[in-house]
């Protein structure tokens, strides 16, 4: 199932910038290393590059790093009441809404973990899973079958948005992505 994405203005670039962001809770951080990982054959097959305050690299300058949140082409948001609830990351999101509102990024939620997602802002993002089960919901499904559904929701939405980067790199990429359609 296709998620529906605003699509941003395209960028003359060679790969698609991605950044995940979460709160600092554990529980989120680790939602965030488990969907890169699942996200592997897809990151693999389309020139898509993942930043995200989990994996500054060691020695980087951390505010200038938190910056490229602003210029990156996909944000997901990885929601959840820790996310609301800091400061530091609400007003990340806020700054993220407004460059959303203006067509420079696209904007998508990541339920984590269950809370008030039907408020704003996040009533008004597209939101991953489709099915609105949070990642851990055990109840609803294993861990495996949460992150490899959203893999595939979000790959899909990727491909719809950003076709552009996908015709500029086709040559390189001709075999994989043939085979994924």
């Amino acid at each position: 199932m296709t998620t529906p994405v605003d699509a941003a203005s395209p960028k003359q670039k060679d790969k698609i910038d991605i950044y995940f962001l979460s709160s600092p809770d554990p529980q989120d951080v680790e939602a965030c290393q488990r969907l890169h990982k699942f996200l592997a054959p897809v990151i693999k097959n389309l020139p898509i590059e993942i930043y995200s305050d989990y994996s500054i690299p060691a020695g980087a300058d951390i505010p200038t790093y938190k910056e490229m949140l602003y210029h990156a082409d996909i944000v997901l948001a990885f929601g959840s009441s820790d996310l609301i609830d800091n400061e530091e990351t609400y007003s990340r999101v806020q700054k993220v809404i407004l460059k959303r509102n203006n067509n420079e990024i696209i904007l998508m939620a990541i339920l984590v973990r269950n809370f008030l997602f039907d408020e704003p802002p996040f009533s008004l993002l597209p939101l991953l899973p489709t099915n609105h089960q949070p990642l851990n919901n055990r109840k609803f499904w294993d861990i495996d079958e949460a992150y490899t559904t959203v893999g595939k929701e979000l790959r899909d939405a990727i491909k719809q948005s950003c076709p552009y980067y996908l015709m500029a790199n086709r040559g390189e990429n001709d075999n994989q992505y043939d085979k994924n359609n």
